[in-house]
């Protein structure tokens, strides 16, 4: 029960922290307006240590000494860069561990999983109030974690495809189960639902862990638990519908899906003017700073729908439904959706 009630305690905090655009997303102005960005996260392997990238993208060289470093959410002025840091104009600098381009204090550490990287701006000894963040989630090499430009003009952050230590980073790298069709405001009498499709080779398994009672896979924006020993075979698509298990094969005689089709009840409702939802995977259990055991999750899709342009808005009690238009699009973008 004790590591039940700590996992309910990270779990409410990481929805607290991370959205699925928040802070993370800016265009091109933003980008620009603040210089100094945190690009990218890596956790590092057998050859190359984990490192955090900074990206100065004016066209200036940027003093950062005095500024604030952090890597928790709970106190984002941890570290104090040295002074005389700069980052010249449209050049990148790392921080590590062990050194890097910035040497913080012993203390310093990169964790594989949820973690808000913060840097503060100082200017005269005052913080400004500009920030640059990363929140991340657990990866595997060479994967990474950053930012990049999900629609003309506007940057996402998302696991990547490679690590890129001081240069341009590499594309989004989706995981094993997406979005696929979105019905989050139907017409009266209609149905809500999600699908979901297994874009991979083999068959996903969604529930029960060998290290855990918790579930193996999540959907964050809707309540469900997964059946003990359910599957997505590879290929195929499960549909998550938004009402009572009850009233599942109903759902299926009006939809018209097949008795193949896996359909699971969820609790809760989507929101008719837009929100996150995620797809996680609990990837192992780690023991935390206070000796409990909690779950680490990687990313496998998000998306943040909206009710109005340039969102398709005949989603919006029209009797459509979001519909992703290829299973390699990036899925927090709009121009991968249609009616």
């Amino acid at each position: 029960m004790k590591m039940y009630i700590r996992y309910i305690k990270v779990l409410l905090l990481f929805i607290l922290m991370v959205g699925c655009s928040d802070d993370n997303v800016l265009t091109n102005d933003e980008l620009h307006d603040f210089s100094i960005v945190i690009t990218e996260y890596f956790s590092g392997n057998e050859t190359i240590e984990a490192y955090i990238e900074l990206y100065n993208s004016s066209l200036e060289s940027v003093d950062i000494g005095g500024w604030f470093f952090s890597n928790s959410i709970d106190d984002e002025y941890k570290f104090k860069v040295p002074v005389g840091t700069v980052i010249p104009a449209q050049s990148f600098i790392v921080i590590k561990e062990d050194g890097g381009d910035i040497s913080l204090e012993n203390s310093f550490s990169l964790g594989n999983g949820e973690y808000s990287y913060i840097l503060s701006e100082v200017k005269d000894d005052t913080l400004t109030g500009n920030t640059s963040k990363l929140e991340t989630y657990y990866t595997d090499s060479p994967m990474s974690f950053g930012r990049f430009e999900s629609t003309s003009g506007v940057y996402d952050t998302f696991v990547l495809s490679s690590f890129s230590e001081k240069s341009v980073n590499s594309g989004f790298a989706l995981g094993e189960l997406i979005f696929t069709e979105i019905m989050y405001h139907p017409k009266e009498g209609m149905y809500e639902y999600l699908k979901i499709k297994n874009r991979g080779s083999e068959e996903v398994r969604l529930s029960k862990t060998n290290f855990s009672s918790e579930e193996l896979w999540s959907v964050e924006g809707i309540d469900i638990v997964f059946p003990e020993n359910a599957i997505v075979p590879a290929g195929e698509e499960m549909v998550l519908f938004g009402g009572n298990s009850e009233n599942i094969e109903t759902f299926r005689s009006v939809m018209g899906y097949s008795s193949s089709t896996s359909i699971f009840a969820y609790g809760g409702k989507l929101s008719n003017s837009g929100e996150c939802l995620k797809i996680l995977k609990s990837e192992k259990s780690i023991i935390d700073e206070n000796g409990e055991e909690i779950l680490v999750y990687s990313l496998s899709d998000k998306v943040d729908y909206m009710d109005s342009s340039p969102w398709a808005t005949e989603g919006d009690g029209d009797g459509y439904s979001l519909k992703r238009v290829s299973d390699t699009l990036y899925g927090n973008s709009y121009k991968s959706w249609t009616k």
